[in-house]
């Protein structure tokens, strides 16, 4: 890996014209410039997992910054995993039914709750 010195910074855009998100690796350079990381063509190879010896899909050299930056900013973007969603969802639904809840016994005590 051949990263300039500088402040990593990783940025998740939306692309309509392909239907989909994409990461962009940026680095602030202390050189005051800025490099952006090169697009990565996935490709596969048959294996047979027996004596084979394939390099990772993506060799990070700082695994957990990276993946704690990219979680933030995918949170900011309002992307979420599928169990985060249920649980917004119930949470919402909760939160519905307990202001119902405080209409009819307000209205049953003639109070605002």
């Amino acid at each position: 890996m051949n990263r300039p010195n500088g402040n990593l910074e990783y940025v998740i855009h939306y692309m309509p014209e392909r239907g989909s998100h994409g990461l962009f690796i940026i680095v602030r350079g202390h050189d005051g410039k800025t490099y952006v990381a090169k697009p990565v063509k996935v490709e596969f190879k048959e294996v047979t997992y027996h004596g084979t010896s394939l390099g990772p899909f993506l060799d990070i050299d700082c695994f957990e910054p990276f993946t704690q930056a990219v979680y933030e900013e995918a949170e900011r973007k309002g992307i979420k995993k599928e169990g985060e969603k249920l649980l917004e969802g119930k949470m919402l639904t909760m939160e519905n039914h307990l202001n119902d809840m405080r209409k009819i016994v307000g209205k049953q005590l003639k109070v605002s709750l």
